[in-house]
């Protein structure tokens, strides 16, 4: 064994600890852009903290590096998209509000909630992992309820934004909707017509499957459809139809001026009445005529062409 004079078994310490201080500096991970706003546990904090609860006032700065913020009413947008085009998406989100909670949502909540808006489908999936421990459950976005966040893939388009806005808003108005609805009608807006301070569902991709499934008679009928659980409507076999089965369905009441009122029947019954109850109180026809009216409905429409890109109209 080496015997030291203690001098020198000090330096040595205190070069042992400089280095390890400087290896430690080397390995500890840069802070997040958006670390400002998270929280002590991860993810954005509380939005709630970023508004002055006595003049309702955004707290929020106007630029984090690499990112945008902005705030339309309750929401408080987190963007990666540049100043001009979060302006006009943000501009679509307060236009999309107002005419959601007039149609529908007059009882809604107006908490602050957060939205953030990532460039494309990496940066989405990234973020939701890196804030939120998450994994993005689609590659279009989601709604956080636990965080009180939309989490959107910008690059699907503000259609996206606008289908998470309605979940939000519809957790608050309708806890209890069914999973119909509640998919049904987020879908439905997800290609819309923003124009005369209205917002109506317009054609979009969904209908290529749901009438190749009509011809085939191999789409649920609409009974089945009120009485799908979440996890049967959302199943990995029959997801995707069952999307298009409901948001054209919804499509539908609303081209027969019954959306507004079955919305209405449904929320007053408070999980008490089934679709059924609601869709032939509001057409004032059995079911049996309802189903094969939307039936023919579905085959007499066209393929949906593109839609003109300005901000009356949002796209996903």
């Amino acid at each position: 064994m080496m015997h030291y004079p203690l001098p020198r078994i000090v330096a040595l310490a205190m070069v042992a600890l400089v280095y390890a201080g400087s290896v430690m500096a080397e390995e500890s991970p840069a802070a997040h852009p958006l670390s400002a706003l998270m929280g002590p546990d991860g993810g954005l904090s509380n939005p709630s903290n970023w508004v002055n609860a006595e003049t309702h006032q955004s707290a929020l700065p106007k630029t984090l590096e690499g990112y945008q913020l902005d705030t339309r009413g309750s929401w408080l947008i987190v963007s990666e998209l540049d100043a001009d085009t979060t302006r006009r998406w943000g501009d679509i989100i307060a236009t999309a509000d107002a005419a959601l909670r007039k149609t529908y949502f007059s009882r809604a909540e107006n908490a602050p909630t957060w939205i953030c808006l990532f460039r494309d489908v990496t940066s989405y999936r990234r973020h939701a992992a890196e804030l939120w421990g998450q994994t993005a459950p689609s590659p279009y976005g989601y709604f956080s309820r636990t965080h009180r966040t939309l989490v959107c893939n910008a690059g699907t388009g503000p259609g996206t934004v606008i289908h998470e806005l309605v979940h939000s808003l519809m957790h608050t108005d309708f806890t209890r909707a069914p999973i119909w609805l509640d998919e049904g009608l987020a879908s439905l807006y997800e290609q819309c017509d923003l124009r005369h301070g209205g917002i109506r569902g317009m054609e979009n991709w969904r209908y290529p499957e749901l009438r190749k499934a009509v011809e085939a008679d191999t789409v649920p009928d609409l009974t089945r459809l009120f009485s799908m659980t979440a996890a049967e409507f959302c199943s990995k076999e029959g997801q995707s139809l069952h999307y298009a089965l409901a948001r054209y369905f919804c499509l539908y009441l609303e081209d027969h001026g019954a959306m507004g009122s079955v919305y209405d029947i449904l929320r007053a019954g408070d999980g008490l009445l089934t679709g059924a109850d609601a869709v032939t109180a509001a057409l004032n026809k059995p079911l049996c005529d309802i189903e094969t009216d939307f039936r023919a409905w579905v085959l007499q429409r066209n393929t949906p062409k593109a839609a003109p890109q300005d901000d009356t109209v949002a796209s996903r």
